[in-house]
């Protein structure tokens, strides 16, 4: 049989234990906080982009799309055009810049500017009708063939 100062002993024994236990389980359930919290961070930030990549993201975007406007929706008067006395006006439009060069009988004549579908080239200011026809203040047109 077992002496009551064993039986003391097995009682003070499982107490220990069961304290180390104890701390045990806290220690492993502080520790499991911490990698909870860590991990809900760590979603957090991969969730929520940083304000600066949405700008840089939003800025790409609409640069894109401006390009493919200029590029492809934007009309260009880049061609030859005429006038009524048979006068040769060879046109050379910058879509981004909205600019453009003339060559008036292969004899460069000068630069001038588009505003929407207003010219203005030296004195001259006209209005381009998008079907190939500047008709300017003083009365004269360009017509283009090209």
């Amino acid at each position: 049989m077992t002496s009551p100062a064993d039986v003391l002993k097995n009682i003070e024994n499982e107490k220990v234990f069961e304290q180390k236990r104890q701390i045990e389980l806290l220690k492993k359930a502080e520790q499991a906080e911490e990698e909870r919290k860590l991990l809900q961070k760590t979603v957090y930030d991969i969730s929520n982009p940083s304000p600066a990549l949405v700008i840089g993201i939003v800025l790409m975007i609409l640069i894109g799309m401006y390009y493919i406007y200029v590029l492809y929706l934007k009309p260009d008067m880049t061609g030859i055009w005429y006038d009524e006395m048979g006068n040769k006006w060879i046109i050379k439009h910058c879509k981004f810049s909205n600019t453009f060069a003339v060559t008036l009988n292969n004899t460069y004549s000068g630069a001038g500017a588009l505003y929407d579908n207003y010219v203005q080239y030296g004195n001259l200011i006209g209005v381009w009708d998008y079907a190939d026809n500047i008709h300017f203040t003083n009365g004269s047109t360009l017509e283009r063939l090209q």
